[in-house]
């Protein structure tokens, strides 16, 4: 009885250390793969979490830096500035920590601070031009904020929230309907991106009235805005087409059918009128990818006249549909 009480005990612990042994891999492992899937701010967590178990000096510098390299990709320069400085103690061996360490100071307006790590850097790696510029580029803000402009810059308060508010693009000449992306509650979607830890992106739109106050900001419709993230809109001269980015969070098929929207011009004003024109676009994912920041994207061309045509792309690369002939261009 003794011997089987002993036996038990012992594959017991054998089995806790084994599966302390896993759990260790599996938070390396785990924000590996999600630091590879851009989703960067859930990274952050699991690598604080395999550095509360790593041992060795090289595997924990390397895990400093890799937290630094979330934070920066997320754009939370403060967080990046603070595990940069604690990487390049730590002695990461690549001069890119430095590096990264003086953009984050410079991007907070740390010139003198900023300056000083490009030179590091430029020690470090002498034959990249990056400290170089990066050093000229502090000098230069200094400079230009020791001695500034007459024009003002002010918050346009009844538009902007505390949240992500970018890319805006007015609707016509005559400029008293404003279109911008923006992260803030009250978009189409309710879950979190995991790629910043924000919002999903939503087109919002602002009008202004005859005393030159805006409207309270509000998405567009189903029509444009989706679960996922849409934003970055431009119009046409004319005001009666919409070029916009939509991201999708899932690498599947995307169809695509009856899509668009109309602006239709009215004695009181504009007002979004639903325009259908039969589209279909099936993207196969696992033979065609488009990927920006992780996500399937590609930018739609709402077209408001009666004719089948629809313009999709990733940075460079766009398809064009019309009338059933396929050109990339």
């Amino acid at each position: 009885m003794r011997i089987l009480t002993k036996i038990t005990t012992a594959m017991a612990v054998a089995l806790l250390l084994s599966t302390g042994v896993k759990a260790q891999k599996n938070y390396s492992t785990e924000a590996a793969k999600a630091f590879a899937s851009m989703e960067y701010f859930n990274s952050i967590e699991l690598y604080k979490k395999a550095y509360e178990k790593a041992k060795k000096k090289e595997e924990k510098a390397k895990i400093i830096f890799m937290t630094a390299e979330c934070y920066r990709l997320i754009g939370d320069n403060k967080q990046a500035e603070q595990w940069y400085t604690k990487a390049v103690k730590a002695n990461y061996p690549d001069a890119v920590a430095i590096l990264h360490l003086a953009e984050a100071k410079k991007a907070q307006e740390k010139y003198n601070e900023a300056l000083i790590e490009y030179k590091n850097f430029q020690k470090a790696s002498p034959s990249d031009q990056k400290g170089k510029d990066g050093a000229k580029s502090c000098e230069l803000a200094q400079q230009w904020k020791d001695k500034p402009t007459r024009y003002k810059v002010e918050n346009m308060v009844q538009i902007n929230s505390k949240d992500p508010d970018f890319a805006p693009a007015y609707a016509d000449k005559k400029f008293n309907k404003l279109y911008f992306t923006s992260m803030r509650p009250g978009g189409t979607g309710s879950s979190e991106d995991p790629t910043i830890g924000e919002n999903y992106s939503d087109i919002f739109q602002t009008s202004m009235d005859k005393n030159a106050k805006w409207s309270t900001p509000v998405s567009l419709d189903g029509l444009v805005n989706t679960k996922d993230n849409e934003g970055t809109p431009s119009l046409t001269k004319k005001g009666d087409m919409m070029f916009f980015t939509k991201c999708l969070t899932k690498a599947q098929k995307y169809h695509i059918t009856k899509y668009g929207f109309q602006l239709k011009k009215e004695q009181h004003g504009e007002k979004l009128k639903s325009f259908l024109f039969a589209i279909t676009i099936l993207l196969n994912m696992q033979h065609r990818q488009f990927r920006l920041m992780g996500q399937l994207c590609f930018s739609v061309r709402i077209c408001l006249e009666d004719k089948e045509e629809m313009i999709f792309g990733c940075r460079n690369m766009t398809k064009k549909i019309k009338n059933g002939q396929h050109q990339l261009t």
